[in-house]
C-alpha cells in the first residue's frame, strides 16, 4: 500500500531542494554575466544583447528575417528574460519592434553561450559561440533550412557589422542527452569526443535565455543511473521550464586519448591554451584519484558560494588549480612550463598585457604570483613577450610542444595497440585522421618552412620586403609599432 502523505512530503522535500539549486544557479550566472560585460567594449556589448533579440523576432529589415517559407525563430519565455528587459532599457531596439515579441510557437527552448565570455580568459578577440537547443523532431527540413538561414544571417551582420566572429552550434536536445549527436569543431574534419565538450559545456556555459538545463538543479551527488532518471522525470513533469539535455558521466580511457591528441593538434591556433587543456585531459587518466572528479562537478558545489568581483568563482579557476596540483603530485618536472602557461593566458596571451588592476582576473594573477614567489625579473621576463625576440618566442613554442609529445608517448604507452580500442569503421577512420595530425604537430619535417611563433601570426602586417644579403635572399616582414622580423 503506497503512502500519499508520505509521496507529498518526499515532492515538498525535491521541490524545495530544486528551489534552492535554481537559486543557486542564478546566483552563479549573474556572477559570470557581469564578468562579460565587464570586458566587452561598449560596441561589442550591444552586439551581445541585440544577438538573443535578433534570434527570437522575425522582423522585416532587421538580420536574420526570413520572408518565405515556414518560420523558425522564438526563444521560449524570452520576453521574461534578462536580456530581453536589457535591450528595451539600453534603447537598443525602437518601440515599434515590441510588435515582434509575441512569438505563439518559439523554436528554440534554450540559448546558451559555451566558451571564455565571463572567465579569465575572455579577451578583446573572444568568439561568441551559441549553443541553440531545439527539438529537432519538430522541425520539417525547410523550417530547419530557415533556422540555418537565419543564424547564418546573424553571423554575416556580426561580422560586417561589429567586426564580431560568432558561431551558433544547433543542439537537437533529444540526441544530445544521450550523447548520440555528432559533433564537429569549427573547420574541422575530426569529431570531437563528445563526453569533453559536455563536461567543458557545463563547466563555462552562461545562460541567456529559455529553458535551464536539468543539470544545473540536480543535487551533484547523484550519481545513480536509475535514481537521476527517478528524480528528472518528477522534475520535468513539474517544471515546463526546466530541460534535459543529459548528464555527464566518468571519462573513459578512450576518450582521454582522444582528447589529448585533439587538444595537441589544436595547438597550431594557440599552444598556450591547448597544453592547459591537454593537461587538463591528461590529468583525468594518470593523476590522482581526486583527479577523475569532473571539473563541472566541482564547480556546480560552489554555484551558491559566488560573489560579486569574487575570482574564486571563475571556472577557470578550478582548471588551474588542478593542473597545477597535478603537477605539484605527479609530474614536478613540468610545473614550470604550467606556471608561464597560467600566467600568460591571465595575461591574453598572444598579446601579453597586466589585467585591469581592479579586476577578478587582476586578483587572481597577483594570487598565483605570490605563492609562486615568483620574483620581479621573472615576473616582467614574462609581462614582456611582446618585446621578445622571435628564437626566444618560438623556444617557449618548442618547449610547450615536447610537453605535449611527452604526454602522447605516455598515453600511447599505456593504450598499447590503441587501433583495438576503437570498434566501428567511423571510430577508427576518425582516429587515423587524428593521430596523423598529432605526429604531423609534433614532428616538423626539415624539409617544411620552420614556422613563426603565435604571436607573430596574430600581428598585421604592413608589407613583406625582400632583402639580398651575402647569405642569400632574405624574407622580412614589417608589423604595425614593430621592428622588422626576418621570416
Amino acid at each position: 500500500m503506497i503512502c500519499i502523505g508520505k509521496l507529498d512530503k518526499n515532492f515538498r522535500r525535491l521541490e524545495a531542494l530544486i528551489e534552492k539549486n535554481r537559486k543557486s544557479f542564478s546566483n552563479y550566472n549573474t556572477v559570470r554575466m557581469r564578468e562579460t560585460i565587464r570586458y566587452l567594449t561598449l560596441e561589442k556589448f550591444k552586439l551581445f544583447l541585440k544577438i538573443p533579440f535578433l534570434l527570437h523576432i522575425n522582423a522585416p529589415g532587421y538580420p536574420g528575417f526570413i520572408s518565405t517559407g515556414p518560420v523558425a525563430h522564438g526563444i521560449y519565455n524570452f520576453e521574461n528574460c534578462g536580456f530581453f528587459n536589457s535591450a528595451i532599457e539600453e534603447n537598443i531596439f525602437p518601440k515599434s519592434i515590441q510588435e515582434y515579441i509575441r512569438v505563439k510557437d518559439p523554436s528554440v527552448s534554450a540559448l546558451y553561450h559555451i566558451g571564455s565570455l565571463g572567465t579569465f580568459t575572455q579577451g578583446q578577440s573572444s568568439d561568441f559561440d551559441y549553443w541553440v537547443v531545439v527539438n529537432k523532431n519538430q522541425f520539417k527540413p525547410e523550417k530547419y533550412a530557415n533556422l540555418e538561414k537565419k543564424l547564418n544571417d546573424i553571423v554575416k551582420y556580426s561580422r560586417e557589422k561589429y567586426d564580431q566572429q560568432v558561431s551558433f552550434f544547433i543542439i537537437d536536445a533529444n540526441t544530445v542527452r544521450e550523447d548520440t549527436q555528432k559533433l564537429a569543431a569549427r573547420d574541422q574534419m575530426i569529431a570531437i569526443p563528445r563526453i569533453f565538450l559536455k563536461e567543458e559545456f557545463y563547466r563555462t556555459y552562461l545562460m541567456i535565455a529559455g529553458k535551464i538545463p536539468l543539470w544545473s538543479i540536480l543535487p551533484s551527488e547523484l550519481t545513480d543511473k536509475f535514481e537521476r532518471q527517478r528524480m528528472a522525470g518528477q522534475v520535468l513533469s513539474a517544471h515546463e521550464d526546466i530541460i534535459d539535455i543529459g548528464p555527464v558521466g566518468a571519462i573513459p580511457f578512450t576518450d582521454v586519448l582522444k582528447g589529448l591528441l585533439w587538444h595537441i593538434c589544436k595547438s597550431v591556433e594557440d599552444p598556450i591554451k591547448a597544453l592547459i587543456k591537454a593537461t587538463m585531459v591528461f590529468s583525468y587518466e594518470f593523476g590522482l584519484k581526486k583527479h577523475k572528479t569532473l571539473l563541472c562537478d566541482k564547480i556546480k558545489k560552489r554555484y551558491a558560494d559566488a560573489g560579486i568581483d569574487d575570482y574564486s568563482a571563475d571556472p577557470y579557476k578550478a582548471l588551474f588549480d588542478r593542473i597545477l596540483e597535478f603537477h605539484e603530485h605527479c609530474d614536478p618536472d613540468g610545473i614550470h612550463l604550467i606556471k608561464n602557461a597560467i600566467f600568460f593566458r591571465l595575461c591574453e596571451y598572444p598579446n601579453v598585457k597586466l589585467p585591469q588592476k581592479s579586476s577578478p582576473k587582476y586578483q587572481l594573477l597577483t594570487h598565483y604570483t605570490r605563492n609562486w614567489k615568483l620574483k620581479t625579473n621573472q615576473f616582467n621576463k614574462l609581462l614582456s613577450y611582446q618585446s621578445w625576440s622571435e628564437p626566444e618566442k618560438l623556444l617557449l613554442e618548442k618547449a610547450v610542444i615536447q610537453r605535449l609529445a611527452q604526454m602522447f608517448n605516455l598515453a600511447i604507452k599505456k593504450a598499447e595497440k590503441p587501433a583495438r580500442l576503437f570498434t566501428t569503421n567511423e571510430a577508427i577512420t576518425n582516429w587515423e585522421i587524428l593521430k596523423n595530425k598529432t605526429r604531423m604537430r609534433l614532428h616538423q619535417k626539415k624539409s617544411k618552412i620552420n614556422p613563426c611563433s603565435m604571436y607573430l601570426k596574430t600581428q598585421p602586417m604592413k608589407q613583406l620586403i625582400i632583402e639580398q644579403s651575402s647569405k642569400g635572399w632574405k624574407l622580412l616582414t614589417r608589423c604595425e609599432g614593430h621592428q622588422d622580423l626576418t621570416l
